[in-house]
């Protein structure tokens, strides 16, 4: 075993290793003093044990891991549909050039809109007074400077209106954070109007969390797994699940091949909460 072999050339040297499980006994202590650190986090570190499989461990660490996208907030513009339209502002509404020219909307909680974009103060305080609730912004980038656009769509009339001016060339794409999908009243008023557009979601919270709580209900599972590629033809590994139940809400309809039915026999440990990367 290779750990064992450089233990022994360490050894040899002066440099006394532990064995290769000997950290498990201090973990216990480690993780107490941390959960009177910051009480928050308590429950969501386990100490490694025999009794715990290798998947269950490496789906913890991807849970803790953090990605940074930039230092320091983007700077952001907000604006309302009715202004743009009635200015006849379209840039503000439109992403990419050329044949890649579309149009992409997000639904993110306002919380987080105020934690990834740097906003004047007057929306900033508009913001602060939606809390959690879902926002649905339409964003694009000014050509000449590094400022984003977002132009807010209030009411489910309006994106549909929007849907519905786009020329054909033109593909509306909305990402819908979980965090904001689960939120049911908001899911109810919106459902009808993003039939048409093409909806992907973001993970914002702990997918594994869910897994746990699908296998307390003894809810069936359904999922299909694929290969994708991107327009420079670098593979992507998709796996699609999905509820029966989710399945007609949506009107999910399931593309070629067999899916394979059952429960999940691993799951990692842990409460839902924000993940701190975001698609932005």
């Amino acid at each position: 075993m290779l750990y064992s072999a450089v233990a022994t050339l360490l050894a040899e040297h002066g440099a006394v290793t532990l064995d290769y499980d000997g950290h498990r006994e201090f973990l216990a202590t480690v993780i107490a003093s941390m959960e009177r650190q910051a009480p928050a986090a308590s429950g969501l570190l386990l100490a490694s044990s025999d009794e715990r499989g290798v998947a269950e461990e490496t789906f913890e660490m991807w849970r803790r891991e953090r990605l940074v996208l930039r230092e320091r907030p983007r700077a952001a513009v907000i604006r309302r549909f009715d202004d743009v339209l009635r200015d006849r502002q379209v840039s503000a509404l439109l992403s990419g050039a050329g044949d890649r020219m579309h149009v992409f909307a997000s639904v993110r909680p306002a919380r987080r809109l105020r934690q990834q974009f740097a906003i004047a103060s007057a929306d900033e305080s508009w913001l602060d007074a939606r809390g959690s609730s879902p926002v649905v912004t339409v964003r694009s980038s000014a050509i000449d400077t590094d400022n984003v656009e977002l132009t807010v769509i209030d009411e489910p009339a309006q994106l549909a209106r929007l849907t519905g001016a786009l020329p054909k060339q033109l593909t509306l794409h909305v990402n819908i954070s979980l965090a904001c999908l689960g939120d049911l009243a908001w899911r109810g008023q919106w459902a009808r109007a993003l039939r048409r557009p093409r909806v992907t979601g973001l993970i914002d919270l702990s997918p594994m969390a869910q897994v746990n709580a699908w296998r307390a209900e003894q809810e069936e599972l359904r999922y299909a797994q694929a290969t994708i590629q991107d327009a420079g033809g670098a593979p992507a590994e998709l796996t699609h699940i999905s509820t029966p139940a989710a399945e007609q809400d949506w009107r999910i309809h399931p593309g070629p091949g067999p899916l394979r039915c059952g429960r999940p026999t691993t799951h990692a440990s842990g409460s839902p909460g924000p993940n701190r990367a975001d698609s932005d």
